[in-house]
Formats: structure tokens, C-alpha cells, sequence
């Protein structure tokens, strides 16, 4: 819940105001109405999505998006300094690689701090 008061008002405020009102969770926070309710209605979207029937909706195979197991995924603890040239060296499009892999922000990796990173390599559809 914090997390999503974060995302509504921005990290640094959220941040100032645990200190401020020295407690450990934003469920604890006095916020301004929008943050307290975008809290909440994250949460019942989180429910919601995790049991569409306790809402009263039947969701049945054929509407939901089919799931495609990736082909590899592929550890990366190096910079990646052309993720075009790096998708074609497996085999795929650069396309291909940003739709599996929705956190890849830029055309590049530049992993500065040495992280590991799983990339996804999707297989056939």
C-alpha cells in the first residue's frame, strides 16, 4: 500500500511524511484524500483481477490472453550497449524483445552497477 501511495504522490513525499509522522506504513499515514483513495482502489483492482468472480464475472479461457512459455531466459550481469544487435543475436526482433521484456526502457542496458538480470528470449507463438 505504500508503494502505490508512492506512485500516486511521488516517492519523496510519501518518504517525508512516514518521517514526519513517524510511522512505518502509509495504511498509518494522514494523506490527502486522492493518495488514501488511489490506495484503496489499487487494492479492490488487485482483487479483482486475482478473483474476477467473487465480483460477479465470469471470465472464460477464450477471453483471456493465451500464455507463451519463453524459449530461454538468458542472465545478463554486463552492460548491453545495443539490445537491437543483442535480439538479433538470439534470434529475435528487437519487438520481440521489448514485448517480453516491458522494463527494458531504452535501446541500450547500461547495468553500471554490475546487477544480474534475467531477459527473457520468447519462443515461437
Amino acid at each position: 500500500m505504500t508503494v502505490a501511495a508512492s506512485y500516486n504522490a511521488g516517492m519523496a513525499g510519501i518518504s517525508k511524511r512516514l518521517t514526519d509522522q513517524r510511522e512505518k506504513t502509509a495504511l498509518n499515514l494522514w494523506l490527502v484524500e486522492e493518495t488514501s483513495r488511489y490506495m484503496f482502489r489499487i487494492l479492490v483492482a488487485k482483487m479483482f483481477f486475482e478473483n474476477p468472480a467473487a465480483f460477479g464475472f465470469q471470465v472464460g479461457s477464450f477471453e483471456k490472453y493465451p500464455y507463451y512459455a519463453p524459449k530461454k531466459v538468458v542472465t545478463v550481469n554486463e552492460p548491453i550497449e545495443n539490445l537491437v544487435e543483442f535480439a538479433k543475436n538470439h534470434g529475435i526482433s528487437y519487438y520481440q524483445l521489448k514485448e517480453a521484456n516491458l522494463w527494458l526502457r531504452d535501446s541500450k542496458l547500461l547495468n553500471k552497477a554490475g546487477h544480474s538480470y534475467k531477459i527473457i528470449i520468447p519462443g515461437d507463438k
